[in-house]
C-alpha cells in the first residue's frame, strides 16, 4: 500500500480540473476531451474482494515451495507445497475519480491484470500496475486492478519446456478474471447493497494487462470455451483440464455463472490493451494460415492497442528471433527427460493426474506476440494500433538503465506509464466517436502525438535497424 499512498499525493496538482467538464463528458469519452492529459486529479483507491461468501470448498489455491520464477530474496515461499481453500487471492483495487457525478453518468470501466509469469511472488501491488491504473483513472475511467491465483513450477532439467503446473496456472487465472467480470457486473446491479462511491457502464468495458496479465486478458476477452479446451488437449489416459479444475466458469465468485460467458459477457468487452503479452494457439492453426481463421472464427475479437519490445525473449516479437515463439511441453519420464509432465496435487478432489500432451518432436503451442495479434486483427479488418520499442526486452527497463520509451522521450517507468495511459485512453475514446480515418497504426520507436479523435498522422518508421518489421505491400 506504500505505492498507493505515494500515488495519492499526486492529487493535489490536479485539484479542480474536473469542474471544467460538463457532467457527462468524461462518461461519454467525448472527442472534446484531450485524454493525452489527465482530466481528473482526485483519485480514490478502495480495496475489495470478489470471492463468493462462504467460499466453496472446491476453491483451491496452490502454493509451491519451488515456485522460483523471478523470485526475489525477500519473497519467501512455503516450506512445503500448500493447497489452500483461501480466497485472499481474489482481491482487487478500485481506482476512481472522486469529482464526478456518478448518479447521472456512470464511467466506463477498465479491468487490469498485473504481470509476473503467474508466479507467487508477483502481485497486484506491482508499481507499474498501480501507476497505469491511477493514470487511466485520471483520464475518466473506473479502473479495477485485479489479483488472481498464481503458482508455478518450472522444469529444472529443460527450463525452456513448459510444465503441467505452468499450463494449469493460466487456466486458473482465466477462471478468476471471468469470475471477476461477472462479479463486477453483479455488484453494479446491486449497487444499493454496497457503499461504493462509483458507478460503471457495464455495457462498455475494457480489459488489459502486462505480460501474464495481458495473456489472461486476451484469453478472457476473445476465447470461447472450445478454444480454451483446444489449448489444453490431453491424452486419453489423463484427465482433461475442466475435469480437474472445473469449467472456465466455476462458481467461486460473487458473480455466479448465470449466463453463457461468450454470448452475454464477452460482447460487453469493447477493447483490449496488451502490454508485452501473447495469445496462445495450437501449432497447427499457426503453421497453416488456412487454419487460423477457423481457430478464431468463433472468437470475440475486439479492437486492441499493443505495446511490445523488439528484443523480448519471453514472448518473442517475431518467430525468427533467437528465442522462438514455439511452446514445447515438458516430457514424461519414459522419454528420459523429466517428471514435470504431470501433476495431481491441488486439483479437484485430487482427481487426475493432469498431464500435458508432450512430444519430443512436435511443437505443442505457439505464443503469438503483439506482432502476430496486429497481423491477425488487420486481416479481420479490426482496428488496432501497435507500439514497438526497438531496444526493449520483456517489460520496461529498470530506471537505472532506461531506454524503453516507445519514442516518447520518457526517462523512467512512471513517464512511460503516463505515455501508455494517454495512448490507451485516446484509443478507447475513438471507439465512441470515430474519425473518418484512423491514419497511422504502426509506431516503431516513434511517439504518437495525436489528441482526442484526431487522425494519427505522424510516424513513418517501420523498422528496427535493418529489420523491416512491417514491409509495405
Amino acid at each position: 500500500m506504500k505505492q498507493l499512498c505515494a500515488l495519492l499525493l499526486l492529487q493535489i496538482a490536479w485539484g479542480g480540473i474536473a469542474a471544467q467538464l460538463t457532467s457527462c463528458d468524461s462518461a461519454s469519452l467525448v472527442c472534446s476531451l484531450d485524454l493525452t492529459q489527465p482530466i481528473f486529479g482526485n483519485v480514490k483507491i478502495d480495496t475489495l474482494s470478489y470471492a463468493k461468501s462462504p467460499l466453496p470448498a472446491l476453491f483451491l489455491d496452490v502454493k509451491y515451495k519451488d515456485d522460483g520464477y523471478g523470485k526475489p530474496v525477500i519473497c519467501l515461499g512455503p516450506e512445503n507445497d500448500e493447497c489452500l481453500n483461501d480466497g485472499s487471492a481474489l482481491r482487487y483495487y478500485a481506482y476512481y475519480p472522486m469529482d464526478h457525478d456518478y448518479t447521472s453518468c456512470p464511467l466506463k470501466p477498465i479491468v487490469l491484470m498485473h504481470a509476473g509469469g503467474f508466479a507467487e511472488c508477483s502481485s497486484f501491488d506491482l508499481p507499474l500496475a498501480n501507476d497505469l491504473a491511477f493514470k487511466l483513472a485520471q483520464r475518466g475511467f473506473v479502473v479495477f486492478n485485479v489479483e488472481y491465483r498464481r503458482g508455478i513450477v518450472q522444469d529444472a532439467i529443460t527450463p525452456t519446456y513448459t510444465t503441467a503446473q505452468q499450463h494449469l496456472a493460466p487456466y486458473r487465472a482465466a477462471q478468476d478474471i471471468r469470475g471477476f467480470f461477472r462479479s463486477m457486473i453483479k455488484r453494479e446491479r446491486n449497487k444499493n447493497s454496497f457503499p461504493d462511491d462509483w458507478r460503471i457502464d457495464t455495457n462498455n468495458v475494457f480489459i488489459g494487462g502486462m505480460s501474464a496479465g495481458a495473456f489472461t486478458a486476451l484469453n478472457v476477452a476473445w476465447y470461447t470455451n472450445s478454444m480454451i479446451y483446444s489449448l489444453y488437449a490431453t491424452p486419453i489416459a489423463s484427465a482433461n483440464i475442466q475435469y480437474v479444475l472445473g469449467s472456465p466458469d466455476v462458481n467461486f465468485y460473487y458473480g455466479e455463472p448465470d449466463l453463457d460467458f461468450h454470448d452475454f459477457y464477452q460482447p460487453k468487452i469493447k477493447g483490449v490493451f496488451n502490454c508485452w503479452g501473447a495469445i496462445p494457439m495450437p501449432y497447427a492453426a499457426y503453421a497453416n494460415i488456412n487454419d487460423q481463421p477457423a481457430f478464431f472464427s468463433d472468437s470475440h475479437l475486439t479492437p486492441a492497442i499493443l505495446f511490445h519490445g523488439y528484443l523480448d525473449k519471453t514472448f518473442p516479437f517475431i518467430d525468427d528471433m533467437p528465442n522462438s515463439q514455439d511452446v514445447n511441453f515438458s516430457l514424461p519420464p519414459n522419454l528420459g527427460d523429466s517428471d514435470y509432465n504431470s501433476v495431481d496435487f491441488c486439483i479437484k478432489n485430487n482427481l487426475g493426474p493432469f498431464s500435458v500432451n508432450a512430444s519430443s518432436t512436435v511443437i505443442d503451442l505457439i505464443n503469438g506476440s503483439s506482432y502476430n495479434i496486429y497481423k491477425m486483427l488487420s486481416s479481420y479488418s479490426k482496428r488496432c494500433e501497435i507500439y514497438v520499442d526497438c531496444s526493449m526486452g520483456h517489460g520496461l527497463d529498470p530506471n537505472s538503465n532506461y531506454h524503453s520509451d516507445f519514442g516518447s522521450g520518457a526517462t523512467n517507468q512512471t513517464q512511460t506509464a503516463e505515455y501508455m495511459a494517454s495512448r490507451i485512453a485516446v484509443f478507447f475514446q475513438k471507439m465512441f466517436d470515430p474519425p473518418q480515418t484512423y491514419g497511422k497504426t504502426i509506431f516503431v520507436d516513434c511517439a504518437n502525438t495525436s489528441k482526442n479523435c484526431e487522425t494519427n498522422t505522424n510516424c513513418t518508421n517501420r523498422s528496427c535497424g535493418a529489420d523491416d518489421l512491417f514491409p509495405e505491400n
